[in-house]
């Protein structure tokens, strides 16, 4: 009998001993693996984290940590105001929460101002942790610099988008905000209106100057126009020596006054030629019956009794409104 309890304390005794060594082992792996996955979390080329409920980091990889100068240490429980400008904490907290309380992955761009002015543009890629009643929320983030793509893409969109000569919206791009700004108008029934402006015997100059001295005088113009609507009025040169401007939220009263100041600063502006370069300037404001097509026609016939009617001349179509000199208006 006592050599049976003795057999079994053995081999109780060498189970516990295979259990523990077993456990150890098992532990020992886990650590290796945890040490593995760090150092390969240490070389991808992106700051890598994980944060709480409250925005604050748990951990970091290298890139993100030697970005902090922090360590791992300093950095636990520490918040993103310890490392980016106010406007950047908020822009952050709020993904942030959005991730959490959603419980839903989230991709966006955030813009990073220091205080040289110098910006990094970062795509934020962050999803939630699994997690259990017992346990606080968790997220774990990829934080990738993508300033050189995105300076890349708005070299692009500007190419696209704006008139390589003025830098003015060019027609493709107007041609959406006009359709945009105009349904808008209708929806919510505010004011709406457009001018399109020619440049008075432009021709001649090109003719005595040559295309380069031109192109000067387009571009001067173009910054008179730009400097004149620098509030709500969208301006865009809408081919040629013809500029198209969107003028939402403005009556014709105050799209008039609009046309008028930029004719007379056209007008004073200082050109490389010993020619007076003036404009002739069509307006057509919305009224419910008009469409897209009908309200840019209605302009267009505008600029044409202005052409018609001794150039450096303002019409307004369908207006009744009184003129200075030497503005002309026209009324249907």
């Amino acid at each position: 009998m006592a050599a049976l309890i003795l057999t079994l304390l053995g081999l109780t005794t060498i189970i516990s001993c295979y259990l523990l060594f077993k456990e150890k082992r098992q532990n020992t792996q886990l650590k290796q693996h945890n040490q593995q996955m760090a150092l390969a979390l240490d070389h991808v080329n992106a700051c890598i984290y994980i944060k709480d409920a409250d925005s604050r980091y748990l951990y970091a990889n290298k890139p993100c940590l030697e970005l902090f100068g922090v360590d791992q240490h300093a950095l636990k429980g520490s918040p993103d105001a310890r490392y980016f400008p106010i406007e950047t904490v908020q822009r952050l907290r709020q993904i942030d929460l959005q991730v959490l309380e959603q419980q839903q992955a989230s991709r966006q761009e955030v813009e990073v101002t220091d205080e040289t002015g110098h910006t990094t543009v970062y795509l934020e890629s962050k999803y939630p942790l699994p997690y259990n009643k017992a346990e606080n929320k968790t997220l774990v983030g990829i934080s990738t610099d993508i300033t050189e793509l995105w300076t890349l893409r708005k070299q692009l969109e500007q190419q696209a988008w704006h008139d390589g000569l003025t830098g003015l919206y060019n027609r493709l791009k107007i041609d959406q905000i006009f359709t945009e700004q105009l349904n808008l108008a209708k929806t919510q029934q505010h004011p709406f209106s457009i001018m399109l402006l020619d440049l008075d015997l432009f021709k001649a100059i090109n003719d005595e100057y040559g295309h380069q001295v031109g192109d000067q005088v387009l571009q001067q113009v173009s910054h008179v126009i730009q400097k004149s609507c620098q509030t709500k009025p969208i301006a865009s040169r809408w081919g040629g020596e013809e500029f198209l401007i969107v003028c939402p939220y403005m009556n014709q009263e105050q799209t008039l006054a609009l046309a008028n100041q930029i004719r007379l600063a056209i007008k004073s502006a200082h050109y490389p030629v010993k020619k007076t370069v003036t404009t002739s300037i069509g307006i057509a404001t919305l009224n419910d019956d008009f469409n897209g097509d009908a309200l840019l026609k209605r302009a267009d016939d505008a600029l044409y009794l202005a052409k018609n009617s001794g150039r450096d001349t303002v019409v307004c179509a369908g207006t009744d409104t009184a003129c200075a000199e030497p503005i002309t208006c026209y009324t249907d």
